[in-house]
């Protein structure tokens, strides 16, 4: 699966911001192994509502991604970026 949705995230990632290939690649790694973590424990404490679950990281790892971005001069000034 993560192959299927790496190109697309990594390259979104890059249109907003100024990291290399390699750089964006390591993010989205970082990224899919964290929710692949989400899912063992959901999975080892049979809990089925992913929703629920991923909301609150998501909610934490987007802003705080966005402000290393910003804060680290990596990210590109645009009121059209999500």
């Amino acid at each position: 699966m993560s192959d299927l949705a790496k190109e697309d995230f990594v390259t979104r990632l890059m249109q907003s911001s100024i990291l290399t290939y390699e750089q964006a690649e390591a993010i989205f790694y970082f990224q899919i192994n964290g929710c692949l973590t989400i899912n063992q424990m959901m999975f080892k404490n049979h809990c089925t509502d992913w929703k629920k679950i991923n909301r609150p990281s998501m909610a934490f790892f987007v802003p705080v991604s966005r402000l290393f971005l910003i804060l680290n001069g990596l990210c590109i000034a645009s009121a059209g970026n999500p």
